[in-house]
């Protein structure tokens, strides 16, 4: 293929902002394998390039940068047919023996690096019978037990069970699958340790490394044959780490085990006491949401459009949408139906409480668009900001997306209704609730700003929800409905003026 592809653009400026980036880079990695000088492999560097256009592969690729890593089949497919085709590709992510035939058709996929079960090696064995070299994977540990991670527990005794997990898959891939070549280990070690205050080892990578000599006794191997990554930094090294004041985006705070515990009680019995404090229901949902939010991003993931909202990231508020736009648009379609439900409710998109305690910047980013999104949930399922709508749409949240705070606030928050708001609360709007929700397609992957111009009654019918049981609003629908139209007169009227 020719080296510049007529697809991708670059520039001088992003050219020499990626070569000192890289340079810095190799700085740090050679530093780290020169002060363990009884290593008997050199480090591998692998550029994390999700997310990241061709035309910045390229310019690394052009500085003698060779081994890239991709979380997402797709992405990793679409980047591999149009770049140089002695890149050495590293698949990263999560692992689903259903994707093994198409990253099997990868030519110059070098390494699979998340195998974490027989079912999954045998997968991938079988669509590599037309390969000419065995494909390197590496065996998932999770050192730091964290349960939002996947991987097999360490090695921590010798000699290793015979019966443990670990052992038993990399024994079976040794022996009964010829296409793969066990290259070594890989974790993903906890930020709190990635972030390190000291000089001491890095716990996760110790106990990788203990794993790793254990597995090599076990198995009989070469001593220090395998590989060990640590996709924190996606060096193959476990000394290369990273500075421990840097928060991993902006407004994070990173929060060891017993502080996240102990802000996850102090939230939840200020929120019980009083709702209305944002911040302590936003710490709430952030410290409990940590099991959940991979499963929403892996959601995301399987459609077209979760793809694209997890790709370009776009944020709710009132700078990012356009209210006199949507006011413009027909009667019927979905914008126009949202501007007339946050004049009808009297709210803004602006309320919304940033994420703070999720170490991984994507899960943040998923929980912070639901938080964001929330408002295009009560606006499809036709709800108002009263509290016993609120924990309706709480309900139908839990049963849609399995946020745990949702599930706390609709397992306590009727505490605070009368007995007949709480009858009827049962009775009729929690039924459809968890029916409707559970029902419904995940709502995490709808990209709400590409269906402005959707008619709201056929995006509803898409997405599989109904109307609730007639709820109590404070304003009419004819008010609002009216000051949307003036709104629309205003925006036309600019529209006007500026022609």
């Amino acid at each position: 293929m020719s080296a510049t592809p007529a697809a991708v653009v670059r520039t001088p400026e992003r050219a020499e902002e990626l070569r000192t980036s890289l340079a810095e880079i190799r700085a740090r990695v050679q530093q780290a394998a020169s002060a363990n000088a009884s290593a008997n492999r050199q480090p591998t560097l692998v550029a994390v390039s999700k997310y990241k256009p061709a035309s910045d592969i390229l310019e690394c690729y052009e500085d003698g940068q060779r081994d890239f890593g991709e979380n997402y089949v797709q992405e990793l497919v679409d980047k591999a047919a149009q770049l140089p085709a002695d890149i050495r590709w590293h698949f990263i992510g999560t692992f689903q023996t259903n994707k093994s035939k198409i990253l099997a058709s990868i030519p110059n996929l070098y390494a699979v690096q998340t195998v974490g079960s027989v079912k999954g090696a045998d997968a991938l064995n079988k669509q590599l019978t037309t390969r000419t070299t065995p494909l390197n994977v590496l065996l998932q540990v999770n050192t730091s037990g964290e349960g939002a991670k996947s991987g097999l527990p360490p090695l921590t005794s010798s000699p290793a069970p015979e019966d443990a997990e670990l052992v038993q898959l990399a024994r079976h891939i040794v022996s009964s699958c010829p296409h793969l070549h066990l290259q070594g280990l890989m974790t993903i070690g906890s930020l709190t340790e990635s972030l390190y205050v000291t000089e001491k080892p890095n716990e996760d990578f110790e106990k990788l490394k203990q794993t790793r000599d254990l597995l090599e006794e076990a198995l009989a191997a070469e001593k220090g044959k395998w590989a060990l990554a640590g996709p924190r930094l996606r060096i193959l090294h476990e000394q290369a780490r990273l500075k421990s004041t840097q928060p991993a985006y902006e407004g994070h705070i990173p929060l060891n085990t017993f502080e996240a515990g102990f802000l996850a009680v102090g939230s939840a019995l200020m929120s019980l006491a009083n709702p209305r404090r944002g911040d302590m229901v936003a710490a709430l949902g952030d410290v409990t949401s940590g099991p959940v939010l991979p499963r929403l991003r892996d959601a995301m993931l399987e459609s077209p459009e979760g793809r694209r909202i997890l790709k370009g990231r776009p944020r709710v508020n009132s700078s990012t949408v356009d209210m006199n736009k949507l006011a413009l648009l027909s009667e019927g379609t979905f914008g126009r139906a949202y501007v007339t439900w946050l004049e009808r409710c009297g709210v803004t998109p602006d309320t919304r409480e940033p994420v703070h305690y999720v170490d991984d910047p994507e899960l943040a980013y998923v929980l912070l668009r639901y938080r964001e999104c929330h408002d295009f949930y009560h606006c499809i399922c036709n709800l108002p900001v009263n509290v016993e709508s609120e924990l309706a749409l709480k309900f139908f949240e839990f049963a849609n997306l399995g946020l745990p705070m949702a599930g706390f606030a609709a397992a306590f928050g009727h505490l605070r209704l009368t007995s007949a708001k709480r009858q009827r609360l049962f009775s009729e709007f929690v039924p459809w609730a968890v029916k409707c929700g559970s029902s419904a397609k995940s709502l995490i992957t709808v990209h709400w700003e590409e269906r402005w111009n959707q008619n709201v009654d056929e995006l509803k019918r898409e997405l599989g929800i109904w109307d609730p049981p007639e709820a109590r609003w404070s304003r009419p629908l004819s008010e609002a409905k009216a000051a949307t139209e003036k709104r629309q007169k205003a925006a036309e009227a600019q529209l006007t003026g500026q022609s």
